[in-house]
């Protein structure tokens, strides 16, 4: 059982920071990728996809 009100996301500077954050890293994820892509580092590659999907699926979730 939950039980609270909740954080209240209208207002709250910490969060939005953090959402500006995660957009920044998102975005620099999707360049590395491009670069690994360009010089043939597979393995890399392979990191960088999974750190970007991670990224994605918790950007969903209220902290």
């Amino acid at each position: 059982m939950v039980s609270g009100n909740g954080t209240d996301i209208v207002g709250n500077s910490a969060l939005t920071k953090r959402a500006k954050r995660k957009v920044i890293s998102q975005s620099m994820n999707l360049a590395l990728i491009d670069i690994a892509k360009s010089k043939g580092k597979d393995e890399r590659l392979k990191g960088y996809w999974n750190t970007y999907l991670l990224l994605k699926d918790y950007s969903h979730i209220k902290w």
